[in-house]
């Protein structure tokens, strides 16, 4: 198992001193190598709330910079390579579209009550 921390709800400073700057708490699930997908990370953030993702990036520390994870087989390598047991990953986010939805309003009236006149 190796010990995945999910750095959410930020957003990454421009280069050359690219940093992830985010005001959230990281959460961490420990995932079995063999289930390292891109499917299984989106399900995991889809658990902390966040129902649309747009991209994942893997620290490099060797290199010292954000490596894009563009698909499975890449996140499956970097998983059986993970050396010390430890990940992190940083989310970016892709905000929806506010839809913004006209519903005619009016008042109800309640049953009018009049006097028979008979």
């Amino acid at each position: 198992f190796i010990l995945v921390r999910f750095h959410h709800g930020g957003t990454f400073t421009n280069p050359p001193d690219t940093k992830y700057v985010t005001n959230i708490e990281v959460n961490i699930f420990s995932i079995d190598q063999d289930h390292f997908s891109l499917f299984k990370f989106c399900y995991y953030t889809w658990g902390l709330g966040y129902h649309t993702i747009g991209v994942f990036y893997v620290f490099n520390p060797n290199t010292k910079e954000f490596v894009l994870m563009e698909n499975g087989k890449q996140l499956y390598n970097i998983g059986c390579h993970c050396t010390d047991g430890e990940l992190n990953v940083y989310v970016l986010h892709v905000i929806d579209e506010v839809v913004e939805i006209v519903v005619p309003a009016g008042y109800l009236c309640g049953l009018e009550i009049t006097q028979d006149s008979s």
